[in-house]
């Protein structure tokens, strides 16, 4: 929409620094009571999401005294908030920095109420519509009935607010604030507790009631990634496994399995939900690109049984598979990266043209594991390819040093917490078979932005490419990499991270703790086990 695009940000510019000149007496005032009333700091500052769940740090004036009992501890909140806290509180004017807010661009004037950090991973998909546009220094749920609507209808209000984005909105919710605030002085809450801390009580509850059960989806042959969870785990939790065979080795390392059908089955996701509510499981997550598809589109389902899913957002999820989707992206960041062509066209004339040559890669553009991935030398063997196969794509082939990153973004507070990168010495069916740990600072950042800017979750595998001192991002996928055992031998400890996070804890951020110079050899082991005959 025109207005949400391009007018509402002109007039948040417009209006915040006009209110911030005409209103310049009044905050100098305030900030003086404050100090003398209250003490110091005179702002309040926390970090709130703001849109697209990007995290920036709000301002306030203070309304709360720092008394604390014998022991050192704060007061309870309706025993520290002062009359002048009150009436700041009541008149809204403890809201007043937030102009500074609105005009950085990290706020509107009109929009969702920007809420804790913790809340993030108790959203459901309609409820995240709110982090769809900026946070406003007042909206529709705060004129509805402001900390006295129950979470539910709150988050109604803000989606319905963000459905219905439109300037006749925006003056509607003006009014009302000003007829809210100035007529009726609603809305003081005594205890911010009660207007803000009870939302991730309420959604953890039942995880809370359960022990810390992890489902483990398609867990094929990844043996050490089971074991890792159970060894995190101890005595405090259960790791369930599923797959659609029974000679998967990893499932039986778990505590329980599940024998379920394969992903494209009608009642699939069914079973999966089933077990996950039987199970009082907390967190599920899948070791096959396939089905992460699945686990991030329904997420709201699997919320509603108490389950978090493991997994960055959808859209980015499906843009990982798309491989020439995930080139635009990159371009449109400005990150290095191999150059693709979606036809033989456009990348003739790139080769005339002397941007490109020989050889190239030819793959799927959606694939993985490596299948059906051809090294091309010349453009008969391209033309071939290109007549027996459909949906195939050219890439750039990169001659340089190879490196894969294990990266884990913490779920609750969207910041890169693990960054953990090895020199690939050998590969084996598109996974590292032989690798050693190194560190470079410089690809950390460049990793760190990309990932929290684009807002990735959860467990993410990225392939890099040096050559000539610069790095080249490739193949970004949003899972457990087959690599990831070395990361966790090293000190990367990506489950125990996934186990705080599903405890509402955020963790804190350990890039490049491991240790250096450690190498990983991968080798056969084979698993013996009884079975009946019916089984096959």
């Amino acid at each position: 929409m025109f207005y949400g695009r391009y007018v509402k940000r002109l007039l948040d510019i417009l209006l915040s620094f006009a209110g911030i000149l005409l209103l310049s007496p009044l905050l100098l005032i305030l900030a003086f009571l404050v100090r003398i009333k209250l003490g110091s700091p005179v702002l309040f500052k926390q970090e709130r999401p703001g849109k697209g769940e990007k995290i920036f740090t709000l301002c306030k004036f203070r309304t709360m005294t720092d008394k604390r009992d014998e022991e050192g501890r704060l007061l309870p909140d309706r025993e520290r908030l002062t009359r002048f806290g009150r009436l700041l509180r009541a008149t809204s004017l403890d809201e007043l920095p937030e102009l500074f807010n609105i005009l950085k661009g990290d706020m509107s004037v009109i929009g969702p109420r920007p809420l804790l950090v913790s809340y993030l991973p108790y959203y459901t998909k309609e409820e995240r519509l709110r982090h769809t546009v900026r946070p406003g220094l007042t909206g529709l749920a705060q004129v509805s009935g402001r900390n006295y609507l129950d979470w539910d209808r709150r988050f109604k209000k803000d989606v319905e607010y963000v459905k219905n984005l439109s300037f006749a909105m925006d003056i509607k919710v003006l009014w009302l604030t000003v007829k809210t605030v100035f007529v009726r002085g609603d809305g003081v809450a005594e205890d911010t507790n009660r207007a803000e801390g009870n939302f991730a009580q309420i959604r953890k509850k039942k995880l809370e009631e359960s022990g810390m059960n992890v489902l483990i989806l398609s867990a094929g042959t990844r043996n050490k990634v089971v074991q890792y969870f159970k060894r995190e785990l101890g005595e405090n939790g259960r790791v369930i496994a599923t797959d659609c065979s029974e000679l998967a080795p990893a499932v039986y390392e778990a505590d329980k399995f599940y024998p379920v059908p394969r992903i494209t089955a009608p009642d699939y996701l069914k079973q999966v939900l089933a077990i996950c509510e039987k199970e009082k499981i907390k967190g599920v997550f899948s070791l096959i690109d396939p089905e992460l598809s699945l686990l991030s589109k329904e997420r709201d389902r699997f919320l509603a049984v108490g389950t978090t899913p493991i997994v960055s957002p959808y859209e980015l999820v499906e843009t990982c598979f798309d491989k020439y989707r995930m080139y635009r992206l990159l371009c449109d960041l400005k990150i290095p990266t191999a150059k693709c062509y979606m036809d033989i066209a456009s990348f003739e004339e790139a080769l005339h043209q002397g941007k490109i040559g020989f050889p190239v890669f030819v793959k799927p553009v959606k694939g993985s594991a490596s299948i059906n991935i051809n090294k091309v030398y010349g453009m008969e063997e391209l033309k071939v390819l290109f007549d027996r196969y459909e949906d195939l794509m050219i890439q750039e082939y990169m001659d340089g040093t190879e490196y894969g990153a294990d990266v884990y973004i913490d779920l609750i507070s969207g910041r890169c917490t693990s960054i953990f990168l090895k020199k690939k010495i050998k590969m084996r069916a598109g996974e590292t078979d032989k690798s050693v740990s190194v560190k470079k600072e410089e690809l950390f950042s460049l990793i760190r932005d990309f990932v929290e800017g684009c807002g990735f979750r959860g467990m993410i595998d990225i392939d890099i490419f040096e050559k000539e001192g610069v790095f080249y991002l490739s193949e970004v996928n949003p899972r457990f990499g087959g690599g990831y055992p070395h990361a966790y031998e090293c000190g990367v400890n990506m489950p125990a991270q996934v186990i705080r996070n599903l405890k509402g804890e955020s963790n804190p951020p350990a890039i490049g703790d491991y240790r250096e110079g450690i190498c990983m050899m991968k080798y056969s082991e084979v698993m013996i086990k009884e079975m009946c005959e019916k089984n096959f």
